[in-house]
């Protein structure tokens, strides 16, 4: 199941094609940690010299949500996909718990 998310870009950012596909790379992978994904929103805002992002899931009952920052835009992608996962592993264990 290929996932569709939403980029928000606040400020002066401006992604090349190459972080783009990255970030598309590094989104659709989500689909492995739970089927239960709704939607998914992705902010990115640069301060000084530092990316802030913010990922939110919209998964079956759950807004999860997390954030991240970093001077390097592609840890800053593997910092915000690795905080979610680790969200999205929880829900589905809770999920299982409650069958």
């Amino acid at each position: 199941m290929a996932i569709d998310y939403t980029l928000t870009l606040r400020d002066d950012i401006e992604l090349t094609p190459g972080m783009k596909e990255y970030m598309d790379k590094r989104v659709v992978k989500l689909d492995r940690y739970s089927h239960h994904i709704n939607a998914v929103e992705i902010k990115l805002a640069r301060q000084r010299e530092r990316y802030i992002g913010e990922i939110i899931v919209d998964v079956k009952y759950e807004l999860l949500k997390a954030e991240y920052e970093n001077k390097d835009f592609y840890e800053l992608v593997n910092g915000l996909i690795d905080a979610i996962k680790g969200q999205l592993k929880k829900y589905e264990e809770k999920l299982k718990r409650k069958k």
